[in-house]
């Protein structure tokens, strides 16, 4: 950026035999309950947490969009910092959306569920398992 800038200073002198690496975009990871986990790769002009989410086809019904965590290298360090961020916030437009970095993680938690779904699954579970206990016992058994 700053030799497009035309910032002369920062343009090196390239010699002979000099190895030159060009990484076209910094990598970011997208890891939970969304579509599609996967790396991809900031835009030169930025991309938004609202984008790379939308990029990878969206987060899933089970997700928790309230707390979405941000796992971001501090500066000189190979250590992270954790930013929360509620994502319904920023689908309202009531909270600003977070431009993200290089080697951000976003992890997007499963929400915990509510204790009535915990009793409709056990409910669900157990009538389960008692009607395949019932039609299992008949055994091959062949009545007239």
């Amino acid at each position: 950026s700053s030799i497009k800038a035309a910032n002369h200073a920062a343009n090196p002198i390239i010699y002979p035999g000099d190895l030159v690496i060009v990484q076209k975009a910094a990598p970011i990871y997208i890891t939970g309950e969304v579509r599609q986990p996967q790396g991809l790769y900031l835009r030169e002009r930025g991309t938004s947490l609202r984008e790379a989410i939308a990029q990878i086809g969206g987060i899933n019904r089970t997700a928790k969009t309230k707390d979405i965590k941000i796992y971001r290298l501090k500066a000189d360090s190979r250590e992270r910092e954790v930013i929360s961020v509620n994502y319904d916030q920023i689908l309202k437009g009531q909270q600003k959306d977070v431009m993200l970095e290089p080697y951000d993680i976003i992890e997007v938690d499963k929400a915990k569920e509510s204790i009535a779904q915990t009793i409709l699954k056990i409910a669900t579970g157990s009538l389960t398992t008692g009607l395949s206990g019932i039609t299992g016992g008949l055994g091959p058994a062949i009545l007239y």
